[in-house]
């Protein structure tokens, strides 16, 4: 049995806003249940451990119960942009499958604000990470 996520990055402040305010983790998600198919809303912070040091990354996370298609993907991210959803960066959104074995598949990516695919690249090897996720919204 899969899983569907949509993934919106939003680490940067500029790169997703709602009423024109960065997503904080008290930021409250009113009117998301008018998209039916969302079944949980959720901040999802990856800490990364590199060569460099770690890092955080921040994104915005939707587990819908179907997947999509490219239509039906901006579709959404449209619908989103009328719940007053914005991007000053056109950050990037992904339509993730999850499988069992917890394996991420990629089945589209696009930009946010001009809708434009992007070319999907599987990731490789697994980094070392730990994560921490804020639920927003859930039915």
């Amino acid at each position: 049995m899969s899983i569907f996520k949509i993934k919106i990055d939003c680490t940067d402040d500029k790169q997703l806003l709602y009423n024109n305010r960065p997503i904080k983790n008290k930021t409250k998600i009113t009117n998301i249940s008018n998209i039916n198919f969302i079944t949980k809303c959720s901040i999802i912070y990856r800490k990364i451990y590199n060569e460099k040091g770690p890092y955080t990354l921040k994104s915005l996370e939707f587990e819908i119960n179907k997947s999509l298609n490219i239509n039906e993907l901006r579709e959404f991210i449209n619908n989103l942009k009328t719940l007053n959803f914005t991007s000053q960066k056109d950050t990037t959104t992904t339509l993730i499958d999850i499988t069992d074995n917890n394996s991420h598949i990629y089945i589209y990516k696009i930009k946010f604000n001009t809708l434009y695919e992007l070319p999907l690249i599987q990731k490789g090897k697994k980094r070392e990470s730990s994560y921490k996720q804020i639920v927003i919204f859930n039915i």
